[in-house]
């Protein structure tokens, strides 16, 4: 297992964890570039495993949602809410993902990620299953510690990990209609599509 990996294993997410509302995705839509020094650099800057980050101009479709979902009830517009509030300080939002290597799409792998971390087109279930070994109970831990108030995990295909990451019991979850829309009341836990959640 190559370094770099550790160091992607060990970043948490953006914003502010801690008493806030936490929203949790599958991974990043960028991908690491084939010499990601830059990348590796900024993150090993953020001891801490997250950072505050500006938004403006970013077209994310998650940042989007993120923004919608806290702006239902505001006076703010949720596209000022993202320009201006999301992931800086005192935004009261955190975001975090379950996989760590970002791609543009879930099922596109990198050529060079086989270089770079060990792991190519036809090691993802290995990545996957190494990532639910050693970068879940890290996130959970951190999860659990920040005391969020509530937790949106958005990407429906991916239910079973969320419900892993966060040892949630499946029997005990509440659908919403007919909507992709699961909720576990205890734990103050969504699981949701990639609509805002009303």
């Amino acid at each position: 297992m190559t370094s770099r990996f550790n160091i992607l294993n060990s970043f948490k997410g953006f914003g502010e964890p801690n008493n806030g509302l936490w929203f949790i995705g599958i991974e990043e839509g960028g991908s690491w570039n084939e010499d990601p020094a830059r990348d590796i650099k900024m993150y090993e800057e953020y001891s801490a495993g997250y950072f505050l980050s500006s938004c403006a101009g970013n077209r994310s479709k998650i940042y989007e949602t993120i923004s919608k979902t806290v702006c239902e009830s505001a006076s703010i517009s949720w596209q000022n809410y993202k320009d201006k509030i999301l992931f800086q300080k005192d935004c009261g939002v955190f975001q975090a993902n379950l996989y760590p290597l970002g791609k543009p799409k879930v099922k596109t792998w990198p050529d060079y990620y086989k270089k770079l971390f060990g792991y190519g087109k036809t090691d993802i279930s290995d990545y996957r299953e190494n990532v639910r070994q050693t970068r879940f109970p890290m996130l959970r831990k951190f999860w659990d510690q920040s005391m969020p108030i509530a937790t949106v995990c958005f990407g429906s295909t991916f239910w079973a990990d969320f419900r892993c990451l966060l040892k949630l019991n499946e029997d005990k979850a509440k659908p919403h209609g007919n909507f992709p829309f699961q909720l576990y009341e205890t734990e103050k836990v969504v699981l949701h599509d990639f609509r805002p959640l009303k």
